[in-house]
């Protein structure tokens, strides 16, 4: 049984919601970086306040892991973590829809030469990157 759809099917009805968020976020993608960021801390406010559940998993979280800070801070960083992650959204419809030679103005390749000439040698490369929430960022621009 094939249960791959076909490009027509995608069409449909039931996708339409999916589609209307692309447009909007590859609309978005052509915004200036900063508004883009704008946009989306003031996504992740919303975020915060519409999925309450999340939330408090979120909450509880942070205040296992960081028992040190009082109620206060863990609030303040609970609304900051909801904030980059509106931040993410934002990233990565650049990503996904902005040209490559205008994303690598925003970012810098530590060691690259390492990668360039390892075909020429035979060997391998390993990139190591920290788990952030731009980690994408580096397989589409390598």
């Amino acid at each position: 049984m094939d249960t791959q759809l076909r490009l027509s099917e995608y069409l449909a009805p039931r996708y339409w919601p999916t589609w209307l968020l692309l447009g909007i976020l590859r609309a978005l993608a052509f915004l200036p970086f900063s508004a883009q960021m704008r946009i989306g801390r003031a996504l992740g406010t919303l975020l915060y306040h519409l999925v309450p559940v999340r939330r408090h998993v979120a909450a509880v979280n942070i205040r296992l892991c960081f028992p040190e800070l009082n109620s206060s801070e863990q609030k303040k960083l609970l609304r900051e973590h909801y904030q980059s992650l509106g931040m993410s959204v934002m990233e990565t419809a650049s990503l996904w829809f902005t040209p490559v030679e205008k994303l690598l103005n925003r970012v810098t390749f530590i060691g690259l030469e390492h990668v360039k000439k390892a075909p020429e040698t035979g060997q391998g490369v390993l990139v190591v990157q920290a788990h952030f929430t731009t980690m994408e960022f580096l397989g589409n621009l390598l």
